[in-house]
């Protein structure tokens, strides 16, 4: 009997890591345009009055998995290591199971209320929300409502925006990024989400950034800054400008003493694209400053800060060669 892995283009695989990478992006899973995709945002609509009835437990959802994955009468059975798999069929169960378990987890934590109100594509884009607040997003952005009412308004983030938020004693408005939320009451900030990192850059006002998972919050005052790193802690950030994080609004990237992968992921996010790049050069600390206007003209600059150069290597895809002298 064959002892061949799942093969790399297998679809039900291709999709469980398209939903895996959105989860991590905290994008909608609606993007995917998928028909399986379509099926369930149907079914999720028909069941918004009674959500409670599918927010099971994490251990009956795997419970359930299990009894219909399981052999009839080996009820018993679990799955100790990947090694057990012995053929394509139980490596398609397999990847089933994982797209079944992440969907249930978007199910579970995407509301079904949530809408999305503003998007910004390869330029920037200003709205004006129903209390008169502001917000200018950063290309490919997404903000979704999540809650409008006299006692809260509240938001979802993907990517990077900048919020003039109208002042209102009596209302709470907070904004979730990744695994970060701001709540204020009148203020301006930054917020941004994309590669591993979500961070805040308090303008004027006060705000609360909390990180939800561990229940951490930081108090915010103008001119500070805050961030949930890619190692999942709450830290403020180190002293600097207001300029690096609002640089983009003017179409640049002003950077002093940041690792060279930070300038990657910001650049990946604003330009819609993927860079690769080398481990040796990841952690290398730069500073300089490249215009947003045009992406080649980026590449180019930051190549030569980097001693290399960017090659294209796809659509949308980008590889860094290092010099050889």
């Amino acid at each position: 009997m064959s002892t061949n892995n799942l093969p790399h283009n297998d679809p039900d695989l291709k999709l469980a890591r398209r939903i895996g990478d959105l989860l991590e992006k905290g994008e909608p899973l609606s993007s995917l345009e998928d028909p399986v995709i379509f099926v369930l945002e149907d079914y999720k609509q028909a069941r918004q009055q009674t959500r409670s009835d599918i927010a099971t437990p994490s251990a009956d959802l795997w419970s359930k998995i299990n009894q219909k994955t399981q052999p009839s009468g080996k009820t018993e059975a679990r799955i100790h290591s990947i090694n057990i798999f012995r053929n394509r069929a139980v490596w398609a169960a397999a990847a089933a199971i994982l797209l079944a378990a992440l969907v249930g987890i978007y199910y579970l934590t995407f509301p079904a209320e949530a809408n999305l109100i503003a998007e910004a594509q390869q330029q920037i884009e200003t709205i004006t929300l129903q209390d008169g607040s502001r917000v200018m997003l950063r290309p490919h952005s997404k903000l979704y409502q999540l809650d409008s009412s006299k006692e809260e308004m509240s938001f979802r983030l993907t990517g990077e925006g900048f919020f003039v938020v109208t002042n209102d004693p009596d209302r709470v408005f907070s904004v979730e990024a990744g695994p970060g939320t701001v709540r204020v009451l009148g203020t301006q900030f930054n917020l941004s989400h994309w590669g591993a990192i979500t961070q805040v850059f308090l303008e004027e006002g006060l705000v609360q950034f909390e990180y939800r998972d561990a229940r951490e919050s930081i108090v915010l005052h103008p001119g500070q800054s805050a961030r949930i790193t890619s190692d999942r802690k709450l830290e403020r950030s180190e002293k600097t400008t207001s300029e690096e994080y609002t640089d983009w609004m003017t179409q640049e990237l002003i950077f002093r003493n940041r690792p060279a992968h930070y300038i990657i992921d910001e650049l990946e996010q604003h330009f819609a694209i993927t860079i690769e790049l080398p481990e040796q050069i990841k952690n290398i600390a730069i500073g300089g400053r490249l215009t947003l206007k045009d992406l080649d003209k980026s590449l180019s600059d930051l190549g030569l800060v980097l001693d290399g150069s960017f090659k294209k290597t796809g659509p949308k895809k980008y590889a860094f060669i290092p010099d050889k002298s």
